[in-house]
């Protein structure tokens, strides 16, 4: 088992480090794993959208048919998509994320973008009326926190629009959102409301 773990973290690494679009590629004596693989890297790489659409290069990270990418999905997928040699778009998305962080949202951003660089209509009504899970801020942090290990791309540590998403979500939306200040963050006290859900 250790052989195999290391040799996947051997494969990941190489590809992570030299790919291109989908060139990441896997050998077995096992053809089975072989074709469950390029099974995966085919079915991922239907979701990649290299266009002229308004939101610039993304990948589809929400539900079917929505045309577009939410905090929690681009989060998850983001080491799978490095490996598949998306790092610009890794950055694309998480740069649209952070950019929309905002006080007349309470912190918040937008849970979800579409193609058309709005937020997904589905989700956004208003600034007053909007679906938003707390612990989105933080996923997008750790996401930015693991793209910056995967590409060494500075942007990620020093980029101002990406600094002001990490001090305002450490800060002002904790603040926000935990009124009674006892390191909780409870979440909206509306139960129609779907701001502030405190889980997913």
């Amino acid at each position: 088992m250790k052989l195999i773990f290391n040799l996947l973290a051997t494969i990941f690494l190489t590809a992570a480090v030299h790919c291109q679009d989908a060139k990441i590629s896997f050998s077995s004596n096992d053809q089975a794993l072989v074709k469950g693989f390029n099974w995966a890297k085919q079915q991922a790489m239907a979701y990649v959208f290299r266009g002229n659409d308004p939101v610039g290069h993304w990948y589809e990270a929400a539900l079917p048919k929505r045309e577009a990418f939410c905090m929690r999905d681009v989060s998850h997928q983001l080491v799978g998509a490095q490996l598949l040699g998306l790092a610009d778009i890794n950055n694309n998305l998480l740069s649209k994320f952070v950019a929309a962080i905002s006080e007349s949202r309470d912190w918040c951003g937008y849970w979800e973008i579409n193609r058309y660089n709005l937020p997904a209509p589905v989700d956004y009504k208003s600034d007053q009326d909007f679906w938003y899970n707390l612990p989105a801020n933080f996923d997008i942090i750790d996401a930015c926190y693991r793209a910056w290990l995967w590409t060494n791309d500075s942007t990620y540590l020093t980029d101002p629009v990406f600094v002001n998403f990490y001090e305002k979500s450490l800060n002002e939306y904790v603040r926000r959102w935990d009124p009674d200040g006892d390191g909780l963050m409870e979440g909206s006290s509306d139960s129609t409301s779907s701001r502030g859900l405190s889980s997913f």
